[in-house]
This record gives structure tokens, C-alpha cells and sequence, in this order.
């Protein structure tokens, strides 16, 4: 989408009204267009910018299905996604979903896949961190703004469907 907001503004938003209409109007668009419209983020500096997949969860206490646009990173066979929330002090309620129920499903362009999420820990976390903050140098302010250490979840395939 070609909004762009300050990191503080999306600090300041994340969590609200607005935010969550942005959210679900992108959604609505990357949906539609089969990921032609909403894969990239822009406003990062450079003319394509950070892709972005579609993660639909299980709500851990409603059992609704819940889907975000994330922004993540490809390293190996994983998709790694960043539960920052922008900063804010808890993390992402997906983030809080996959705790619950690690399988979910990613949307990437028109294509869904079945995935398992695991939490990145220790060198490797180290590793993933400093090329995220490569694609996605907002997330180092973002961590800043938050004294919860942001967690990677790394989205490994488990079963190809259909959009």
C-alpha cells in the first residue's frame, strides 16, 4: 500500500481503530488481487520494498480464524516474521495465537501454505535479527520503543492448498 507513517506514528497507532482498519483493508486488497496489490510495503527508502505475506491464525480463546499482513523474511525454507506490534509493549495477538497453536496459514501472492511456527532462539536469532534489520530497519526502532525482547517466529511449510 502506498501510505507511509513515521515510525512513531505507526507506534502510536498500532493497536488502534485505525491500525486495525488498515490491516484488514489491506488484507481485503491482497486478497482480491492475489497478492498484486499489498505484497510490498513502501516508505522504506527503496522502490520495492519489504514483502509481505498474509498469516491466518486460530484466535487462542475465540478459536476465530485471524489474519495479519506481516512483513518477513525468507531464510531457507523458513518465512520469518517479526511479533514487534510496532513496539507496543505486548507483542502481536497472533504472536500469542501461535503460541497456543503453531500451525497456521500463510498467504504469499495467490498461493497458501499449510506452515508450523517455531520461536527463533539463540546464534541463529542473532543472525535472522541483523538481516531483518537489513529488509526492515524500522524494527530496530521499534525495539527500542518496547523493553520486551521482539520474538522471530520462523513459518516452516508443511502442506501445499490452494487459494
Amino acid at each position: 500500500m502506498g501510505l507511509h507513517l513515521s515510525t512513531e506514528t505507526r507506534i502510536r497507532l498500532s493497536g488502534s481503530p485505525i491500525a486495525r482498519v488498515y490491516a484488514r483493508t489491506h488484507e481485503w486488497m491482497y486478497r482480491v488481487s492475489g497478492g498484486r496489490l499489498g505484497a510490498r510495503i513502501r516508505g522504506e527508502g527503496r522502490e520495492a520494498g519489504p514483502p509481505v505475506l498474509l498469516l491466518t491464525t486460530t484466535g487462542r480463546r475465540t478459536g476465530k480464524i485471524r489474519t495479519s499482513p506481516l512483513l518477513y523474511l525468507r531464510a531457507g525454507q523458513d518465512l520469518v516474521v517479526a511479533a514487534s506490534n510496532a513496539g507496543n509493549p505486548k507483542a502481536p495477538k497472533w504472536w500469542y495465537n501461535l503460541q497456543t497453536d503453531p500451525h497456521a496459514v500463510v498467504q504469499m501472492g495467490s498461493e497458501r501454505l499449510r506452515v508450523v511456527a517455531t520461536e527463533v532462539t539463540g546464534p541463529r536469532r542473532d543472525d535472522l535479527w541483523r538481516q531483518y534489520l537489513q529488509m526492515y530497519e524500522s524494527l530496530r526502532e521499534y525495539q527500542h520503543a518496547t523493553a520486551r525482547p521482539i520474538p522471530l517466529a520462523a513459518l516452516r511449510r508443511v502442506e501445499r492448498t490452494r487459494a
